[in-house]
């Protein structure tokens, strides 16, 4: 019968000096840190400094861009009022290596939607005519980013919100796209344009 005792502690006391020193890679630091503070905007700007190091540290293991991307998808997905270009620029601040895994979960569904979209054009062109199906694959990408996107980042997406993606144009599905990034709700996302 395995016997163990249960610790629990709360990270809200422990100071950066007292995670820093404990006998723990670079990752899981970095990732009791950001549990500690990532819900935090200011306080997660503020320490970001401190840790910059870290972010360099855990970047230099083998598999490193890895883990230092699921650390920023994390903070991606948990902070809502945080903004993109603010945290880019203290990231690069603190730790200029990691520039390469910056890159917001956002912008690499965006990315792997384009492609699939590419994709799918390239195979529908050959049928439909190839600039319409290129087209139509490449707005079909975008709206599965832009759905990827919405489900990370606020759970199961009603029916029509769906359909409503389905049947929008190029330009909605790009204004969708920029305000996912920012926004608290589904509501803010597909507002009326401007």
């Amino acid at each position: 019968m395995p016997s163990f005792d249960l610790l629990i502690e709360d990270l809200a006391y422990v100071t950066n000096e007292d995670l820093k020193a404990r006998a723990l890679a670079a990752f899981p630091k970095l990732a009791l840190w950001l549990l500690r503070d990532g819900r935090n905007r200011e306080q997660l700007l503020r320490n970001l400094v401190v840790w910059g190091q870290a972010f360099a540290e855990a970047l230099h293991t083998p598999r490193g861009l890895e883990s230092v991307s699921v650390l920023l998808r994390y903070v991606a997905l948990i902070t809502n009022d945080l903004h993109l270009a603010e945290f880019r620029a203290k990231i690069l601040e603190a730790a200029p290596e990691v520039e390469q895994a910056a890159m917001t979960i956002a912008e690499q569904l965006i990315a792997e939607g384009l492609a699939k979209g590419l994709a799918k054009g390239r195979v529908e062109g050959r049928v439909e005519g190839r600039v319409e199906g290129l087209a139509k694959g490449r707005v079909e990408g975008r709206v599965e980013g832009l759905t990827r996107q919405l489900a990370c980042k606020f759970g199961a997406l009603p029916p029509a919100i769906l359909t409503r993606m389905a049947t929008a144009d190029a330009a909605e599905v790009d204004v969708w796209l920029e305000r996912v990034l920012f926004a608290a709700t589904l509501d803010d996302v597909f507002a009326p344009l401007q």
